[in-house]
């Protein structure tokens, strides 16, 4: 059994203007995944809502990745696509959720 983490990431179909992020944007980030993972799985678009500390509440449709790499890279991985996602998509936070997951594979 080999001990891999589940990385999901959440990213915005559209920047705070609304207006949409271009499909390039998305095609840039799923070849850095590839590169970081050697896949990854594209779960479609969801949608959202969270609140700000002013009591705003802002609702979004976003794209959801998800993808697994070896527990030994997780902070590299995790570090690599945080910064991938804030730059490209000019993001303040980015939502990443990772959890163990064993692989059985002969």
């Amino acid at each position: 059994m080999t001990q891999n983490v589940t990385i999901e990431v959440l990213v915005p179909l559209r920047d705070n203007e609304g207006n949409p992020f271009p499909d390039s944007s998305f095609s840039a980030l799923e070849d850095l995944l590839l590169d970081l993972a050697n896949g990854f799985t594209r779960r479609g678009d969801v949608e959202g809502a969270w609140k700000a500390p002013d009591g705003v509440i802002y609702r979004d449709r976003s794209r959801l990745y998800t993808l697994q790499v070896p527990e030994s890279e997780t902070s590299t991985v995790a570090t690599t696509i945080e910064r991938e996602v804030r730059v490209r998509f000019r993001q303040l936070a980015v939502y990443l959720s990772i959890s163990l997951t064993l692989a059985l594979a002969s």
